[in-house]
């Protein structure tokens, strides 16, 4: 989100839309990734009482060109 929007209460009636569409399909949890270094996204989370749950690992596989 454009860091002039933040605070206008968006995320938090998206965040609560998503509750509402997980509750509504039977869903018994909601998880949601972020960047290790996007502490914004991982503060917002925090303040909408989600947990650290996991790290989630990846990497790049290069490929040759056949």
């Amino acid at each position: 989100m454009a860091a002039d929007m933040r605070e206008a209460g968006i995320g938090g009636k998206i965040m609560h839309y998503l509750e509402r569409r997980a509750e509504l399909a039977g869903c018994d949890r909601l998880e949601l990734d972020t960047g290790i270094g996007n502490h914004v996204a991982q503060r917002f989370y925090r303040k909408n009482q989600l947990e650290w749950a996991a790290l989630h690992f990846s990497k790049n596989i290069e490929t040759e060109a056949i």
